[in-house]
């Protein structure tokens, strides 16, 4: 952006100010509709759903996270049914599938299907 003349540094403060601002919002809103914001709304199992959802909808893709949240929901409603305590091994195994076999995620296996 700089090498074509852009203000790398003017934009970049204006989108962290836009996203702060939104953060801030969305933790008001959490904490005025359930009345209290414990510890596990920043939780490492919440971060890990969010970056395994975008992961399997594909990652750098403008839709990959409205692909990949439906499917991680139906994935994990399926494997908590046949295993109800091992449904995280599942998740694994099919984010290790989604890894190898379909780079870029769901939406990636589905460029190179029409390729």
């Amino acid at each position: 952006m700089h090498a074509i003349g852009a203000p790398v540094v003017r934009r970049r403060l204006v989108i962290y100010t836009i996203s702060a601002a939104l953060a801030g919002i969305s933790g008001a809103l959490i904490a005025q509709t359930t009345g209290f914001v414990g510890l596990s709304t920043l939780s490492l199992e919440r971060s890990g759903g969010v970056l395994i959802m975008l992961i399997i909808g594909g990652v750098g893709r403008l839709y990959g996270a409205f692909i990949g949240v439906p499917l991680y929901m139906i994935a994990q409603n399926r494997f908590s049914e046949i295993e109800p305590v091992y449904w995280y091994f599942w998740i694994g195994l099919l984010m290790v599938i989604v890894v190898v076999f379909a780079r870029g995620g769901i939406l990636g296996l589905v460029d190179r299907l029409r390729r």
